[in-house]
């Protein structure tokens, strides 16, 4: 017996999104705060943001506020709440990583949108991801 199931233009888009991607690492679309610093640049000012998604390999955020350069590496601070008692209080994520591209995304949240963009960037992972307690 042939059984359908009909399906949301959304939903076949996330799955047509996922047949495509070739990545590496499953990513996971989840906003979560971090902070970040030029590794580079001796003791520059740690600035805030929040991911759009991440996997174990790397991670992908917008920003308004920072330009970046291909190659650029980056101290990485992940915020991991208390979240269902799985982790414990002040807990987070550290990693280094490297900048691997730039995107220009146009920003939405502008009232009027005219030329107003925003960096997508993608960091790649450069060791491994440091669990702190």
């Amino acid at each position: 017996m042939l059984r359908m199931t009909i399906i949301s233009n959304h939903k076949l888009k996330i799955i047509m999104n996922a047949l495509e991607d070739n990545r590496e690492y499953r990513r996971l679309s989840i906003k979560m705060p971090f902070k970040y610093q030029r590794k580079l640049e001796g003791r520059s000012a740690v600035q805030h943001g929040v991911t759009k998604n991440i996997s174990t390999g790397g991670m992908y955020f917008e920003t308004a506020k920072d330009t970046f350069q291909p190659g650029e590496l980056l101290t990485i601070e992940l915020d991991v709440s208390e979240n269902e008692g799985y982790f414990p209080t002040n807990s987070s994520i550290q990693a280094v990583g490297e900048v691997v591209h730039i995107t220009p995304v146009p920003d939405l949240s502008s009232s009027d949108n005219h030329g107003y963009y925003k960096n997508g960037v993608g960091i790649r992972f450069c060791d491994s991801l440091k669990l702190v307690f």
